[in-house]
């Protein structure tokens, strides 16, 4: 006789009774459910009633949601509603700070400094340090306000201009907010560099450049080579050069330092890299019929001419660091094909700011056979850098030009 074990038959006590507890479990999480769905419901139209505005409905929100301490943190509410709110959570700074700017602008400046670091202390995340930052800066309290705006810089992942320009009405001193103000970090060094481009502040970005160059990477890179470009632009040709060089010297550009004592001026001559278009590399324009191609090896730049550009244009230039006064050579290799004579090519060396033209030379031939360049000229005896560029003027009574011009080799040095 075959005896059945453990009562696995239909209808048997046991599987009566794990039919019991499966019904019990099934009804216990459907009640469940029913009270998440309740509660979930509830809490969304209590939210929906909290950002009508309306008071009524803000009062049904709080009845509905009575747990939400945010619901009585109203800044509009009054006192009583903001405490309400901290009563039922300490720790929503949101209200402490609605306190502490209620009770400023009710005259009462303990009260007001004390909810305002109570909303620091229980959360240290931007907004209660900026909001102490600007309390301290309305009560004229300037070590408090640097210490705070400080602690608020450093929380800085977003642009930080509304505080950069307290620390500006604070002091003139651009030394005193590098050391009191900022942090040194390079998230919000470069920030304030970018700050004091935008605001056109250029012995006061010198500084800021020269704190975060030491510590920069590559994302630092365009605030830089900014930098650059615009105390080239003002004239401050050998600040822009030790920002050029020590970029260079720390690997972050695929250059070598540039020296134009020892008549080292040229970056990039042979067109090794992509030209960077800013700083003391070359600027490859983009024009309507032209083609642009770096070639490797050996190392260059082709010009391709289909006839539909336009009459004058500037192609390619590079902003070159020279010693005041000296004498120059510029030499070039460059080869045309299928071009006529490469009728309304050339080089130019200006002076910037001025153009004052210091040489020019035609690019004449165009028969397919590499040639050499020099232009020899005289660096301004006022001012840090020359402009190279290699230009196209159609020629009067020619048409467009049509072909390829190659160029590599580019070379400045002392005669």
């Amino acid at each position: 006789m075959i005896r059945q074990v453990g009562g696995a038959a239909n209808g048997t006590p046991a599987s009566n009774r794990f039919a019991s507890v499966r019904a019990a479990a099934a009804a216990a999480v459907i009640a469940w459910l029913g009270v998440g769905l309740y509660w979930t419901l509830r809490l969304g139209v209590a939210d929906r009633l909290y950002h009508l505005g309306t008071p009524t409905a803000v009062e049904r929100a709080r009845r509905l949601a009575p747990s939400n301490a945010a619901y009585f943190a109203s800044a509009s509410a009054g006192r009583e509603a903001l405490y309400e709110a901290v009563s039922r959570n300490p720790r929503l700074s949101s209200a402490w700070i609605d306190l502490g700017l209620l009770a400023e602008t009710e005259g009462n400046p303990r009260e007001a400094e004390r909810c305002l670091l109570e909303a620091a202390r229980v959360d240290a995340s931007y907004k209660p340090r900026w909001s102490l930052a600007n309390f301290y800066f309305r009560r004229g309290e300037n070590g408090k306000f640097w210490l705070w705006g400080r602690l608020a810089a450093d929380m800085a992942y977003y642009t930080q201009t509304p505080l950069f320009r307290l620390y500006w009405q604070v002091t003139q001193e651009p030394e005193v907010i590098l050391e009191r103000g900022i942090p040194p970090r390079g998230n919000v060094l470069a920030q304030y560099l970018h700050f004091l481009l935008t605001e056109n502040r250029p012995a006061a970005a010198e500084q800021a450049a020269q704190r975060l160059i030491p510590g920069s990477t590559t994302a630092d890179l365009p605030v830089l080579l900014l930098y650059c470009d615009r105390s080239i632009a003002a004239g401050r040709v050998d600040a822009a050069l030790a920002a050029w060089n020590a970029l260079c010297g720390r690997g972050l550009l695929p250059y070598h330092a540039l020296d134009p004592q020892r008549g080292l001026s040229i970056t990039n001559g042979d067109f090794g890299a992509p030209p960077l278009g800013s700083a003391f590399d070359w600027r490859l324009h983009r024009i309507e019929g032209i083609a642009a191609t770096r070639l490797d090896p050996p190392n260059g730049l082709r010009l391709v001419f289909t006839g539909r550009q336009p009459e004058h244009c500037t192609l390619l230039e590079q902003t070159a660091p020279v010693e005041a006064g000296a004498p120059y050579r510029m030499s070039y290799k460059w080869r045309g094909d299928t071009l006529p004579k490469a009728d309304g090519l050339r080089w130019a060396v200006t002076e910037p700011g001025t153009g004052r033209e210091l040489a020019a030379g035609a690019l004449v031939g165009g028969d397919g056979v590499w040639q050499d360049g020099v232009l020899g000229f005289s660096a301004p005896v006022a001012g840090g850098a020359v402009r190279l560029a290699l230009e196209y003027h159609r020629a009067p009574g020619t048409t467009r030009i049509e072909g390829s011009l190659w160029v590599r080799e580019v070379s400045m040095d002392l005669r």
